[in-house]
């Protein structure tokens, strides 16, 4: 949501979001940049929610939480256990988080999911989960989460800022702009997206 912690740019995205007049609700998630205690008292008020599964006929989003006390990743015991409670294993399950929990092989793989046994542990746990979407690389990539006991599609989101070049070994613009990704999530599980650069 920001870049540079301070309270005042939550405060500006809170209001521009409010100014925009939108009628749907927005979900959110902590990057590795965020101020969570921040995220929570400026974004609590409609359009924002902060709830952490979102749930339809057919599917339930999992937001989970990934931030640590450094740039790098981290789902506490206590996250999978909230996962783990909260899944309905009639509903096909989708899995946003900041932090990617697999190697993309360029530079941000040191700041990428720590403990990722660990991790992998809770998803083979949970036989429904169609596709996992995740943040922080600055880059749209498609790849496979290998956790040992099956392979989970995994689709990284481009950044709101800078994409990062993939085939140098420090941080360096790509010269992409800004982008997103869509998603849709069709009843019977399957999960077709596509990625939008702006100009």
């Amino acid at each position: 949501m920001t870049q540079d912690h301070s309270e005042k740019s939550y405060q500006n995205f809170s209001e521009a979001v409010k100014f925009s007049g939108t009628a749907i609700p927005v979900y959110f998630l902590a990057g590795n940049h965020d101020e969570p205690e921040l995220l929570n008292e400026y974004l609590s008020e409609f359009p924002f929610n902060s709830d952490k599964t979102i749930t339809n006929e057919a599917w339930q989003i999992q937001l989970l939480h990934s931030k640590s006390a450094t740039p790098s990743g981290l789902i506490t015991d206590k996250e999978s256990a909230r996962l783990l409670n909260v899944i309905d294993k009639n509903k096909h399950q989708f899995i946003l988080m900041h932090h990617h929990p697999a190697n993309v092989d360029y530079f941000i793989d040191k700041h990428g999911l720590l403990a990722k046994d660990n991790f992998y542990r809770t998803l083979n746990q949970i036989d429904n989960i169609k596709a996992i979407g995740c943040g922080h690389v600055h880059n749209a990539i498609d790849l496979k989460v290998d956790t040992g006991e099956k392979n989970i599609p995994l689709f990284t989101c481009p950044a709101t800022s800078i994409q990062f070049e993939r085939s140098t070994s420090a941080l360096e613009n790509s010269g992409k702009q800004a982008g997103y990704r869509i998603f849709d999530l069709h009843n019977d599980g399957v999960v077709n997206n596509h990625v939008i650069f702006l100009r």
